[in-house]
This record gives C-alpha cells, structure tokens and sequence, in this order.
C-alpha cells in the first residue's frame, strides 16, 4: 500500500517518543521488506531521519529522498493510499484515501496487504489481473506484495469480518455478484461484505467483480489460448465457438451470462421485468426465438440461449497463465474485448499492493 506521513506531523510533533519512533520504523521496515510504499515530501523526511531511529530505517527515508520527483509523479495514478496525520482521533476514508491519525498507529500495527478470495485460485487470478495493470501503466519500478486468500465461498465474509475485527491485515475483498444483467442487485453476500467494509473501522475494502462472475472478465484472448493449446478438449473447443458465435461483438449480454451452467432462454418469461426485457432484447437482436422449446420453457427447461463454456474454466485459465510469461499474456489481454473490466479489477488489486521492490539500502 502507499503510505504516506503528511507534514502536519512533523510540525507539531518536534521529537518523537518511544512509542511514536517504533510507528516510524515500523513504516520503514515495512518499505525494506518489499511490503509498502512510502511517501513524503522533503521536510518530513529531513524531520523523519533526525529522529531515534535506526540506521536502516533512516536509510529508508534517505532512498526515498532520492527518489522524490520520480514518487510525486507516480502518486496521481495510484487510487489508493494511507495518510498518517497529527491530528487525533481521526479515521475516515475519501475518494481513495485513507487519513487516520498517527497516534492510532501507537496502538495498532502497519499490516501486509492480503487480497481476500472466494478460493485460493481466485485470488492468484485477481494478482495476475494487478500484474497486467502493472504492464499497462508502465509502472515498472513498483512491484506489487499482497498476500493471496481464499474464504471458501460464502465462508468470505466471516473470513472478511476477522480480517477487520483482528486487524491482521489491510484487507481487499473481491466476490463474485451473481447479477444475470446490468441493474440486477448483487448477491446477499457481495452486499454484507460491502456493508461491513463501509462501517470504516480498520483499513479494509471490498469490490465487486465488474460482472457476473470472474469467469466472465477473464480475457477472453488467453481463454482462446489456453482452450486451444489442448488439443485434446475438443468439447471445450467446440462450446467455446458456440459461445464466440451467439455473443459476436455483443460483449456486455458476455459479462452476465453464466458460463458455468449456460444462460437459459427462462430468463426472458423472469417476474423481474427489466430482466426479462433485457434478455428477450437479447433474443430479438439474435433472431433466435426458434431456438427456444415454446410455452414449455420453464424452470427445468434445458434450452440454451448461450451455451455453458465449462465449471473448470478459470483453473483451465490460471495453468494456462503458468507456462506463459507474464508479458505474452498481457499481448493477449490488451485485445480481448473484455480487457476494460479486467484492468479495472488490475488497477484496484494493484492500488492495495503496491510497493517498492526489496532493496539494500
């Protein structure tokens, strides 16, 4: 994470205690360890370096001196950060920024970032996602730590509550949405993490997938490619085409259609009527209402209007990903159609886990 310790510190804090000197060298090692970013302009850091602390720490600060113009004009681009200031008892979260005073860092400690799941896999593919954001936004002096979580499903929201109620980590929580269109509501347990990250007590966030699920923004240029590098899954071959040739340039009916189970025609007869107007909208672009069975169509009706690709694919995707490297799956993502969503989700990822690369000072 990005933090910073605004001037408001050191002009009113001439000489910093014991517990105040452990905060600063706490900021500082977690630089050196390669696990956050730190920030300041010149007079905290001259303020910082003339304080009891250690040399490796005063190092530190010293590197980042050096390094002050190139930091400011990164700084802009990064959505997320901490601010630590003098003034007590503050604790609030805007546009991005997280200012809280110092002194609560008396008492609790400078954590490890960790981007939190529904699996484990989840959120290795979520660290792929920062990765090729890194490569997009020419970030390349930072490098991105954050530690890979997985809750087990709907087990992310107790998992999310621990994190924040423990305060072990800075917490980023990605989850699924279920919507099956655009201005369905997300699922009940998208809206209770949501809600518990909104409360605002300790350093945690939690994002929607841009989508249905994170099937639907995985790129769809390395889902062609890890489909077709077997050429033993002619099947999966085969669904893939079908789902290619129903979608065509139509990417936004892609993001909420369900490509584990297949998205079926009984959602155009839904008693939510703006999702059954936007799928028989679907329907009439396509011109295929032959395809469907007629009035029988109900809950068990098995009529396809966008075949299922496969419950595997995002594992297929991330040992795909494995023996590729991560520059050639980026020339895949900058032309899949849905690189949008997945830079979006990159840049969030990226926000929370940036750091400077472990370095000797």
């Amino acid at each position: 994470m990005w933090i910073e310790i605004d001037d408001s510190v050191s002009e009113n804090m001439e000489s910093a205690n014991l517990r105040q000197c452990a905060v600063i060298e706490s900021i500082a090692l977690s630089v050196f360890h390669g696990k956050h970013v730190f920030y300041a302009k010149n007079k905290t850091l001259n303020w910082l370096c003339k304080q009891d602390i250690g040399g490796v720490s005063k190092s530190i600060f010293k590197k980042v001196s050096s390094r002050l113009s190139e930091l400011g004009s990164i700084r802009p681009n990064i959505g997320v950060r901490l601010i630590l200031i003098f003034e007590s008892d503050v604790f609030k979260y805007e546009d991005g920024e997280w200012i809280i005073s110092f002194s609560f860092f008396e008492s609790n400690q400078i954590q490890m970032g960790c981007l939190l799941a529904e699996n484990l896999d989840d959120a290795n593919i979520y660290l792929l996602a920062a990765k090729h954001y890194k490569i997009n936004s020419k970030l390349k002096t930072l490098d991105i730590n954050l530690t890979a979580l997985g809750a087990g499903g709907s087990q992310i929201l107790p998992s999310f509550e621990d994190a924040i109620n423990e305060k072990n980590y800075f917490c980023l929580a990605i989850t699924d949405t279920d919507k099956d269109y655009p201005g369905a509501n997300s699922n009940i347990v998208s809206r209770r993490c949501n809600a518990v990250a909104q409360q605002r007590v300790w350093i945690a966030e939690h994002l929607d997938v841009p989508a249905r699920e994170l099937e639907n923004v995985l790129p769809l240029g390395l889902i062609a490619d890890a489909i077709n590098s077997d050429a033993g899954a002619v099947d999966l071959h085969e669904r893939l085409n079908a789902v290619k040739i129903r979608i065509g340039d139509d990417l936004e009916p892609f993001l909420y259609c369900d490509l584990k189970l297949g998205t079926k025609f009984k959602l155009i007869k839904d008693a939510d009527q703006n999702k059954s107007a936007y799928w028989k909208e679907f329907v009439r672009r396509k011109n295929i209402s032959n395809l469907m069975c007629g009035d029988e169509c109900g809950d068990n009706c098995s009529c396809q209007m966008i075949s299922p690709l496969s419950e595997t694919i995002a594992n297929i995707f991330l040992e795909f990903c494995k023996k590729i490297t991560i520059n050639k799956q980026y020339e895949r993502v900058k032309v899949s159609e849905n690189s949008t969503q997945w830079l979006a989700i990159g840049k969030t990822v990226f926000d929370w886990g940036v750091a400077l690369p472990k370095a000797r000072y």
